[in-house]
């Protein structure tokens, strides 16, 4: 269901429901900002190409998942945290952004630390364990589980492995099933205006996440929403004037 609105009666804004297209013949204006859930139906009521809506900035789950849960780490790719089920937090998030339409299960590589930081300290510390010396540059609850050797002289360990050490290389089977900040896809951009109006409908403007827009944090997101109604209602009541002038 959609909200309308209704002028004019020395400008004054009614709010109305359009429960199909035929409807909006009934009102002079009308802005859909519904949203991306339950919105599919409303952008082709209106004639309007559909970019299909998927889950944008959420966790990820990952197959045989062995890592500590709770524990954040700082890699050099981004911060991120393990769950129960896989990983959340920045890097997650980016990484389900760009990944919204792709095929699972997919290889993801996260570069943890600079190889050359650990291959100074087996230069420093030969004959100190290298869990302890990976365990500088992680959490040792992680080094625990990726570092076979864990209380293996340093010196003992070759340096195609301990640059290999400076990976972690997840299966990412899925998506979280719930926790989404934001959905891509939406309105296809190219049908409207610079000002968010319809190409195709006279007097219809979109804005918010039902466009077809998303970033890779949750601040740009509510930025678009707010900016996007922002030039919309500029739009609007510009172009309200202009027919009572």
């Amino acid at each position: 269901m959609l909200k309308a609105l209704y002028s004019y009666d020395n400008v004054r804004i009614i709010k109305k429901n359009i429960n199909s297209k035929d409807d909006l013949n009934k009102y002079d204006k009308v802005v859909i900002s519904a949203g991306s859930r339950g919105s599919e139906n409303l952008i082709k009521m209106f004639n309007h190409s559909l970019v299909k809506f998927e889950k944008a900035l959420c966790a990820l789950n990952v197959s045989k998942n062995i890592y500590p849960k709770g524990v954040s780490v700082k890699s050099d790719d981004g911060d991120f945290v393990f769950t129960d089920k896989g990983i959340s937090g920045p890097l997650a998030f980016k990484i389900s952004s760009l990944n919204a339409y792709s095929s699972f299960p997919f290889e993801l590589s996260i570069k943890l630390f600079d190889e050359n930081k650990l291959f100074e300290l087996v230069k420093k510390y030969p004959k100190k364990a290298i869990g302890t010396l990976v365990s500088f540059l992680i959490p040792k609850s992680l080094a625990k589980i990726l570092v076979k050797d864990f209380y293996k002289n340093s010196c003992e360990i070759s340096k195609e492995c301990l640059f290999k050490l400076s990976f972690l290389n997840l299966k990412i089977i899925s998506k979280a099933q719930f926790g989404e900040i934001v959905n891509a896809g939406g309105v296809e951009l190219s049908e409207l205006d610079k000002n968010c109006k319809s190409r195709i409908v006279d007097n219809l403007w979109f804005c918010g996440e039902i466009l077809n827009i998303d970033g890779f944090c949750g601040g740009f997101n509510l930025q678009n929403c707010w900016s996007s109604s922002y030039i919309v209602a500029n739009d609007l009541v510009s172009s309200i004037i202009s027919i009572n002038s």
